[in-house]
């Protein structure tokens, strides 16, 4: 009996045991159910605001996407705005430019029309003649503007002081001054020779004599002082020496066949005088006495030139003798040897003929036709260099004011003085027609005529 209380205590502490424990489970699933919904509660709910919050997101996007869509169209109008102005401004420079490129154009096609119309201007005018090359120029000498003199000004000036009009009844073509007469004398178509005295005071010339012989124009006058004489050659075909004291004819000197165009004398020695024609030779004239003017007569006959004899210079410190001609050569002849003359020297590259030729100190210079003057030096016995002077031909020309100047006469009427060495010249104008006699007088007086029959004196200022 003890026994099954005991067992039957024991079932109900078990059966208890076990109501707890199915409680428990129960509470336990209950609870977990309720975690469970709670759970899903809460995944739902987060879920939902993860939504709302994706929504937010995504219209907060959408109104930043759209506000940046809306400034950003606003940064591409203003962009295109000022891309737009700097094409505009692009543009406007590029027409600028295209503008200044064409008025370049324009302005080099008239500018280069202009030289076309001044080259063939100059062509015309110069069709026959040929083109000049200068060699060995000096660029203080050549200057750029037609390689011609520009005329800057002289530290002195020249004024007209007299002027005889009717010199000589025709035309006047040559002009010396006569050292032991202290005069001027002048030739002329008329076949006369006068002589003219300066009175420096009065400002004055007055003629002192005149002198008749030749039978034709006198073509050439050049003094000859160490055998006190002077020279005139004449068309009539002779040469004629003038006593300076007595004013005589003391010998006339007749070898050539045309007329006698030009002479000279060398100074030294045995005192030869020669003589150039229009028939091609030179003469040489010897005395048979020294200084013996009526002994004079022809002793060699110099041939080469194939044309007249246009000028002569005698090297004196060389024993050369210098001829020019129109067949545009110049021949330098070795007069050392009497018995024995020869032409050791013959200048071809002249651009025109030489009409005058003056020879001073190892140089010569000679006057072309073309304004060319050349410069040759003996020692070297070529050319040095070359100075286009003028458009206008020079017949004549002398060294003056110790050898520094040049007077010049021209073609067209005007004398000028040259620096050499430099551009600077001063023009005198008065004479209408050709210049064809130049020289100094003392320190202070020039003296020019032409062929309009006139001669003037000339007073530095």
């Amino acid at each position: 009996m003890g026994t099954s209380a005991k067992e039957k205590k024991e079932e109900n502490k078990e059966n208890e045991k076990d109501d707890y424990e199915k409680d428990n489970k129960e509470s336990k699933n209950s609870s977990s159910d309720e975690n469970s919904e709670k759970k899903e509660d809460k995944n739902s709910s987060k879920s939902g605001s993860k939504e709302s919050k994706s929504s937010k997101d995504s219209k907060d996007s959408k109104d930043k996407n759209s506000s940046n869509s809306g400034s950003s169209k606003e940064k591409k109008e203003k962009s295109s705005k000022r891309k737009s102005s700097d094409s505009s401004k692009e543009d406007k420079k590029e027409e600028e430019k295209e503008e200044k490129k064409s008025q370049k154009s324009s302005d080099s096609s008239n500018s280069v029309e202009v030289e076309k119309k001044d080259k063939k201007s100059k062509k015309s005018k110069k069709e026959t003649e040929k083109k000049v090359e200068y060699k060995d120029v000096l660029p203080h000498e050549i200057p750029e503007e037609r390689k011609i003199c520009v005329p800057n000004k002289l530290p002195f000036n020249y004024d007209c002081c007299q002027t005889i009009e009717k010199a000589h009844s025709k035309e006047i073509t040559t002009l010396a001054y006569i050292l032991r007469r202290n005069a001027i004398a002048t030739g002329s178509v008329d076949e006369m020779i006068k002589l003219w005295i300066i009175n420096t005071d009065k400002k004055k010339m007055s003629l002192d004599k005149e002198l008749k012989g030749h039978k034709d124009s006198i073509l050439c006058i050049k003094d000859f002082p160490k055998l006190n004489c002077f020279c005139s050659a004449s068309s009539d075909c002779t040469l004629k020496l003038w006593n300076c004291t007595s004013l005589k004819c003391v010998n006339t000197l007749n070898f050539h066949t045309q007329c006698a165009l030009s002479c000279c004398y060398n100074p030294k020695g045995n005192y030869e005088i020669f003589s150039g024609g229009q028939d091609s030779v030179i003469v040489v004239w010897g005395a048979n006495k020294p200084k013996d003017l009526q002994s004079y007569e022809s002793k060699f006959v110099l041939k080469g030139h194939k044309k007249l004899i246009s000028s002569l210079a005698f090297a004196d410190d060389y024993d050369y003798l210098i001829s020019s001609s129109d067949d545009k050569t110049i021949r330098i002849w070795d007069m050392k040897i009497s018995d024995n003359i020869r032409c050791i020297k013959i200048i071809e590259d002249l651009s025109s003929p030489v009409d005058y030729m003056v020879y001073l100190d190892n140089r010569l210079m000679a006057a072309c036709e073309d304004g060319v003057i050349s410069f040759i030096k003996m020692n070297k016995l070529k050319r040095s260099r070359s100075v286009k002077f003028s458009d206008s031909p020079v017949y004549c020309f002398t060294l003056f004011q110790k050898h520094k100047y040049m007077l010049l006469g021209n073609k067209d009427g005007k004398a000028r003085v040259w620096k050499i060495g430099s551009n600077r010249r001063l023009v005198l104008k008065g004479h209408t027609q050709a210049v064809t006699g130049v020289t100094d007088f003392e320190e202070d007086f020039i003296v020019t005529s032409s062929i309009d029959c006139s001669i003037k004196l000339w007073k530095k200022d």
